[in-house]
């Protein structure tokens, strides 16, 4: 999952700053929306942060700043015309940012199984090392959310039977979930994403760790999606999950596993309860900060004993 988070204006060395612009809208039309601003400007790079419900765009080229963010208002307008009721899309930023912003490749990280290292890096004899690259910041594995997500995979991995064979990635985002599975031992591992660019990312990043036999990133919906599972895993904010519940039901087999991170404050609480109805058990609550993570389970039976377990905040 994207996190966006702009920093403050500074020049570039080479004083060829980007102009970059963020928008506020629903997820519901968001993929819509990014695949006609790529149509219409083919020089425009993207970035879709899930919980906060942005859309980032910047130029990869030299542009008049006023004349593009016009065009973008009236492309955003003629775009979202036809839709009853009218969504709610504002520009909610602009911002000149160097463009070395936008090409890191920091990606390091260490947790209980898991080890991050940047895709560029010396591949060490460890099975459980996974070199990635987020392009840009395409989740590398520091926002809390993805902590959470990580912790219930290992959970799992280390929970006494073998690891989940059919797992589903719903917002892979840089594939760092999907692929993590894939090394606890998945035999079957798909992830999807509305962001092209993610979908990308995430391939290269499969072929870089020799897993892309094993996993397959796409632009599908949920909808979209057939294949049972033994596992789903989900990391997105509370409203983008609200509408996938039904699909969640539909996917995870009887007595596989649902893992879903994003939530915050009491949000835990009332997506325990919305699942309980359609028949999921809620496993494991882990928290970190204002963000919680659930473990659920379906089965057709009533509420089970919760564990809760909170992890250290390392901010």
């Amino acid at each position: 999952m994207v996190s966006i988070d702009l920093p403050e204006y500074t020049g570039a060395k080479n004083g060829r700053e980007r102009l970059a612009v963020l928008f506020k809208l629903s997820p519901a039309v968001g993929g819509e929306f990014q695949q006609e601003l790529a149509d219409r400007m083919p020089h425009l790079i993207f970035r879709y942060d899930h919980v906060r419900e942005m859309l980032l765009a910047w130029s990869t080229i030299d542009v008049d700043h006023n004349d593009f963010i016009n065009s973008v208002d009236r492309l955003a307008e003629d775009f979202f015309r036809p839709f009853t009721p009218f969504p709610t899309i504002e520009i909610h930023e602009t911002r000149l940012i160097d463009p070395a912003f936008f090409s890191r490749d920091d990606v390091s990280g260490n947790f209980r199984y898991i080890t991050l290292v940047a895709a560029k890096a010396p591949s060490p004899p460890d099975p459980f090392v996974l070199k990635l690259s987020c392009g840009d910041s395409f989740g590398s594995g520091s926002h809390p959310s993805t902590q959470l997500a990580m912790k219930g995979l290992e959970d799992i991995y280390e929970g006494g039977r073998p690891f989940p064979g059919r797992v589903l990635d719903v917002g892979c985002g840089s594939g760092i979930l999907a692929l993590s599975c894939a090394l606890f031992g998945a035999t079957t591992v798909s992830g999807i994403d509305i962001s092209r660019e993610a979908v990308v990312i995430a391939e290269a990043n499969a072929l870089g760790n020799g897993l892309a036999d094993q996993v397959r990133f796409t632009t599908e919906s949920l909808g979209q999606i057939c294949e049972p599972v033994d596992l789903l895993v989900a990391n997105l904010s509370a409203a983008v999950m609200e509408g996938m519940v039904a699909d969640f039901a539909r996917l995870v087999v009887p007595g596989g596993l649902l893992l879903l991170s994003g939530l915050q404050g009491r949000q835990h609480l009332e997506m325990a309860d919305r699942l309980a109805v359609l028949g999921f058990k809620c496993r494991k609550r882990y928290q970190e900060g204002k963000w919680w993570a659930l473990l659920l389970a379906a089965v057709s039976s009533g509420p089970d004993d919760l564990v809760e377990l909170k992890l250290k905040s390392d901010r």
